[in-house]
Formats: C-alpha cells, structure tokens, sequence
C-alpha cells in the first residue's frame, strides 16, 4: 500500500518495541512513523454482522469503530514516544467488512458520529470540540480481503505531530474543518493529492 509512495524501513526495537515501519516521502525527504494493527476476521463478523466472503442482497451492517477505540487504548502508551508524525494503520482481511464499513462516511463518523460511533473527539456540554488523543496523529483504515485496496484515513486534531496528507498523495484523508469549534457540528473536509487538495466526499468513495 505505502510504496512506492514512499521508501520504508523496519523501525521497532525488539526490546523495547514502538512503530512498526519508518517512512520518508519519496522526493520529499520528510519523515513519518507506521503502526499496523489488524482486525482479525472473527471480531470483524462479530461487530459488522457481514460474513468473510461475497454476499448477495442487501442486509443491515454494524460499523468497526468499537474495534478501532479498543485498539487505540491499547496502544496509546506505545505510541506516545513518537519523535515524527505518526499513523496507526487498521487493516482486515475480512471480505464484508472491507468494502461497506469502511466507506467514506464511517471514516466521518470517527470524528463526528454519535457518541457510541466518534472514536477521536469529545465535547463537554455546551462547550468546545477536543481531541481524545494526542497520538497517532492520523488514523487510516482498510480493507485488503479481496477488494480493491482502497485506504481512507483521518487526521487526528490537535495531535501532538501533524500528520500532512500530502506525503500519501493517492490515499484519501478527512480533517475536521474548521478547528477548534464550539459549534454544534463539525465541519468536515476531504483532501487528496500532493500539494493536498479539497475533494467532495464522492471523491474519496470512489477511491
């Protein structure tokens, strides 16, 4: 999926652990940090009600985000070391699960869904928007069980490294725009591209 976007290499310490994968933009010369994670395929049929292979009809699906706060609470002491920006990528090989949960407007949901849905902010009623976690400083999800691998990610606000989506030029991110708010809503933008560009939401579907 990185390459050849960018030139990686092995990063974690086998003795006291850390990213996965060291990553420098290629012609860029600008450094990032990778954490890969898996959802197995139980707990992807467990969650989203599809089964690991093609189904028929249209049915009723539940979305992956219960997983991805497990993760990231797993994780946020590993990762909190971090000298560069740094993505936490979440990949399944489940079949279902890759292709309609992983849409688009689940990855919105992230930052902006209801409470048992948003994973990266809070708000304190009546008051401003905050980010729950100071690293990573972007999220990214995908499925690679079969269908087009097609990675969708979403910048953390107010992480402790800004992540520029720009080093991944043919993936597509979303930020919360503009930020900080105290407005009911949350804006939300999709950029793409390199230098990172708005596109509408169909943009980052059809990816």
């Amino acid at each position: 999926m990185l390459e050849p976007q960018v030139t990686l290499e092995p990063f974690e310490d086998p003795n006291t652990g850390g990213p996965d994968f060291r990553c420098v933009a290629n012609g860029r010369e600008q450094e990032f940090l990778v954490e890969c994670t898996a959802i197995q395929v139980p707990t992807a049929t467990k969650w989203t009600g599809l089964q690991d292979s093609l189904e028929s009809g249209a049915r009723a699906f539940g979305p992956l985000t219960p997983v991805l706060k497990e993760k990231l609470s797993a994780k946020s002491r590993q990762l909190a070391g971090a000298k560069s920006p740094l993505l936490l990528i979440c990949a399944t090989t489940h079949f279902g699960a890759g292709i309609a949960p992983l849409d688009a407007i689940f990855i919105e949901w992230l930052l902006v869904g209801q409470d048992h849905h948003r994973v990266l902010t809070g708000r304190e009623e009546g008051g401003n928007w905050h980010s729950l976690y100071s690293m990573p400083s972007a999220v990214v999800m995908v499925g690679v069980g079969g269908t087009p691998c097609f990675p969708r990610g979403v910048v953390v606000p107010d992480a402790k490294l800004t992540f520029d989506p720009s080093l991944l030029p043919e993936w597509a991110f979303c930020r919360a725009n503009p930020w900080p708010t105290s407005s009911d809503s949350v804006g939300i933008e999709w950029v793409m591209g390199n230098p990172s560009r708005v596109v509408d939401r169909d943009a980052a579907y059809r990816r």
